[in-house]
């Protein structure tokens, strides 16, 4: 058996836009482990190429959608439970393409199964049970919880995360909130937390070329969105409040999602298409061009669900890291460290009056604003990856120290 730890990455959909995946290889291959990351693919190029973290693609579409009939592609989209089967398919294929993945290139190595969300779980207790290696259960999200399920979903997800989650050797989460339901939740030990921190720059670039690229003005108050265009996310208020702001403000949003053409098409009747632009998404490793050049960061997460109001996005601390104040909800977690650090300001955000309300705060009281930005460069430090991945690191130091002493203690016992 190869002495050397294999941290095996399993992550149910593509890879291109998942920083804290991203974050946690790239630190691992830089502290010596090997890493292999399997992911579903979405994208030609996932834009992630670091020494030491091998990328093993699973192509989901190739399976159901190569050589079907336009027929066929239609009765996928409209009937739910042709939707369910194909999904479940594709769950077991991957699970397959897996174990004999592992068994024809990586096979009697010492593992780590490393499983990033309650889907991906049940993929690395199989490989565990086959290959030898500890599991480790990476909860980004409270996933029976998450935005948009229905009871029945609910009820799925947290039946199947109680029956397996005892059986990973760590639970990780993104937040203490999200640690503490999950600990109370399922009779757990306190989950370890790794929060969604970025890596740490030196310096961000100046806030004209975006400014510049899109003809905002230089005195417009430059306002910016980066995340999922979904439901949940206070982006309809959002554009309703900027109808109640005066006109020396512009929002900046990017990134994707089912909302994508409907607040295109409320941006235009609204006539705010001239301070209102809605831009593609980018990969984690182009955000902090975008960040540093704004003036205010937007996460607004309505209290939808319980993994909304608890939620502990990346986007949140990439702005604070760029020096930029934030704009988000009163709500444990989010709100939480904006109130205990002042690194932004707070409001409700299912009303549109109170988020206008927020910006016209920043706009008026330029002593404020410019404290606000202060304290963000002052405490950036805090909100570091660095501070991270020690915590990460601790955790398989830890489960590799531990393999050593039984194979020592074995050693003595057979000698």
């Amino acid at each position: 058996m190869d002495g050397k730890l294999l941290s095996i990455m399993f992550l149910l959909k593509d890879i291109k836009y998942d920083a804290r995946v991203q974050k946690e290889a790239r630190t691992l291959a830089e502290s010596g482990y090997e890493v292999v990351i399997f992911y579903i693919k979405k994208y030609a190029n996932p834009n992630f190429n670091v020494p030491g973290v091998r990328l093993v693609a699973f192509e989901k579409s190739q399976l159901y959608f190569k050589n079907l009939s336009p027929k066929t592609k239609l009765l996928y989209i409209l009937t739910k439970p042709y939707r369910v089967l194909c999904n479940i398919l594709a769950y077991l294929t991957y699970i397959w393409f897996v174990l004999n993945w592992i068994t024809k290139k990586e096979k009697d190595k010492r593992y780590i199964f490393h499983c990033h969300d309650l889907p991906a779980l049940p993929v690395g207790l199989i490989c565990s049970s086959k290959f030898g290696g500890r599991v480790i259960y990476d909860s980004h999200e409270l996933y029976p919880e998450m935005s948009g399920r229905g009871k029945f979903e609910k009820w799925f997800f947290a039946s199947l995360e109680r029956l397996i989650i005892k059986h990973s050797s760590v639970v990780i989460a993104a937040n203490e909130p999200r640690a503490k339901i999950m600990a109370e939740r399922y009779k757990i030990e306190i989950p370890e937390v790794i929060k969604n921190y970025p890596c740490e720059l030196s310096s961000f670039p100046s806030n004209r070329q975006l400014r510049e690229q899109l003809n905002i003005p230089n005195d417009h108050l430059l306002i910016i969105y980066i995340g999922g265009l979904q439901n949940g996310r206070g982006l309809d208020n959002l554009i309703d409040a900027m109808n109640l702001v005066a006109s020396n403000a512009s929002l900046i949003l990017i990134g994707y999602g089912a909302l994508a053409d409907h607040l295109k098409k409320k941006v235009n009747s609204a006539g705010l298409s001239d301070r209102i632009k809605i831009l593609p998404p980018v990969s984690p490793s182009e955000i902090n061009c975008l960040v540093g050049q704004a003036d205010l960061g937007v996460n607004l997460y309505e209290n939808i669900s319980l993994n909304n109001w608890l939620a502990a996005p990346n986007k949140l601390y990439d702005y604070i890291m760029a020096g930029v104040p934030v704009l988000a909800g009163d709500q444990p977690g989010i709100g939480a460290e904006i109130k205990e650090h002042e690194v932004g300001v707070l409001c409700n955000p299912s009303d549109p009056a109170s988020i206008a309300d927020a910006i016209k705060t920043v706009i008026k009281d330029k002593s404020l604003f410019q404290q606000i930005r202060l304290n963000c460069h002052m405490k950036k430090q805090l909100f570091s990856w660095s501070t991270q991945e020690i915590v990460l690191l601790s955790i398989y130091d830890i489960h590799d120290k531990l393999r050593n002493e039984r194979r020592t203690q074995f050693c003595k016992e057979f000698v």
